[in-house]
């Protein structure tokens, strides 16, 4: 008896250490690194904006270091560039400067500076001593005059922290402004002084700033500490007293400049590019006129974070800001992955859609942005009976009575002729 009731409490410590050591299975511990949110869905109309915070947390014991890496599924196929010549802008191919089309004529003054952005051309005008802050809508046609008055001299635009920069020099010494887009206010950021005078500014797609001086000299600009560093490249042939555009537009996709001078035997406007990342050189040929001003409508894409890199400490967090662009097209929807790629675990992968609504403008029937004859024969067709390929019943029914008839154009009518014009933006409307 005393054998068998050893032999149970053998057991029964047996059971109650195994029964301990399953319990003591050590709890699941969060991940190295935590970023919310894990998805991003926004809606967004034409030539909206929109800020998403980005919480980036350091769950270890380490440091965390982290950098940003977006992937489009869609990005921008427009290579058009624009350049300025006199009171006239122009469109071409970044590949043919020889080949231009005019498509807009500024009647106040000369054109004095061109920047890209978001598919608007930011540009000033100069009269006199005077400059004039206005955009031109790529896409819809539509001018507007933000401000008279600017300081700044040549325009800039920071892919990264999405200001726009003007540069105005008196003299050896050069103010920085920051721009505000919508009211052209400036703000003085940083002055830049140097030996040789700078006369333009520009960025590349890592928010990088340079300065071109009246030798041609590009230099790299810290805006923080105000260093200048050496010259990375020089425009052949540059001369002020000659080359009119101070503009060195950076491609942003390809983070390539380009910029122009004189050629002093035939004195005709020659485009270069430079490759920032390989220090490659090109020359694309000649301006079939003089040029005051240049911009490139290449586009980073939809989207941009800021910052792009950085360290968090243990226990602690980041936020990151992710600005969506919906001037990036006029419709659509739109899917990318941004990446948090770090030192303590795999890469963290947000997907990121972004869906921009079809800009309504009433009697745009045929959804090509304006409104015009074509949009007459459009709804006139579909009354008959026909199936034309491109038809919006909203933009038709004018008086909203859920038909489109006769009544419908009729107003079409009104609103094409009541502003004296061949055809109407929503601006016009």
């Amino acid at each position: 008896m005393k054998k068998i009731l050893t032999s149970i409490a053998v057991i029964c410590v047996i059971l109650f250490a195994g029964a301990k050591h399953i319990n003591a299975q050590p709890q699941k511990t969060p991940p190295p690194i935590s970023v919310n949110p894990a998805e991003i869905t926004r809606e967004l109309s034409y030539m909206q904006y929109d800020t998403v915070n980005i919480t980036i947390t350091n769950n270890g014991s380490s440091q965390l270091r982290w950098n940003t890496i977006l992937n489009y599924d869609s990005k921008s196929e427009n290579s058009e560039a624009y350049f300025a010549s006199g009171k006239t802008l122009y469109k071409f191919n970044l590949d043919d400067p020889t080949n231009v089309t005019a498509t807009e004529y500024f009647a106040f003054g000369d054109i004095a500076s061109l920047c890209y952005v978001d598919g608007m051309i930011y540009y000033l005008i100069n009269i006199g001593t005077y400059r004039i802050f206005s955009r031109f809508n790529t896409i819809t046609g539509a001018i507007d005059i933000i401000v008279y008055g600017l300081m700044s001299g040549a325009l800039a635009y920071n892919p990264v922290s999405g200001t726009l920069y003007g540069c105005n020099t008196i003299s050896y010494n050069a103010t920085l402004y920051s721009i505000d887009l919508s009211t052209g206010s400036e703000t003085a950021v940083t002055n830049i002084n140097c030996n040789i005078p700078t006369i333009s500014i520009t960025f590349d797609r890592n928010g990088s700033c340079y300065i071109l001086d009246v030798e041609g000299n590009i230099k790299p600009f810290n805006i923080e500490t105000g260093s200048i560093g050496n010259p990375i490249y020089t425009i052949p042939g540059f001369m002020v007293n000659y080359g009119d555009s101070y503009d060195i537009p950076c491609d942003f996709e390809t983070n390539t400049l380009y910029c122009t001078s004189v050629d002093m035997v035939d004195f005709k406007y020659q485009l270069f590019s430079y490759n920032l990342d390989s220090g490659t050189f090109s020359y694309l040929g000649k301006f079939p006129i003089f040029c005051n001003g240049l911009a490139v409508t290449s586009s980073i894409g939809w989207m941009n974070v800021e910052p792009v890199f950085g360290v968090v400490e243990a226990g602690e967090s980041t936020t990151v800001a992710m600005r969506l662009n919906g001037g990036w097209a006029q419709s659509g929807t739109f899917n990318a992955t941004c990446s948090i790629v770090n030192n303590v675990a795999n890469t963290v992968e947000i997907p990121v859609t972004m869906t921009i609504a079809q800009e309504k403008i009433p009697g745009d029937v045929n959804l090509d942005g304006i409104v015009n004859v074509i949009d007459i024969q459009t709804a006139v067709a579909y009354i008959c009976g026909g199936n034309p390929s491109t038809f919006d019943f909203g933009n038709a029914d004018i008086n909203g009575d859920g038909t489109v008839n006769i009544l419908d154009v009729m107003q079409i009518v009104n609103i094409i002729f009541r502003f004296n014009v061949t055809s109407l933006t929503k601006k016009s409307l």
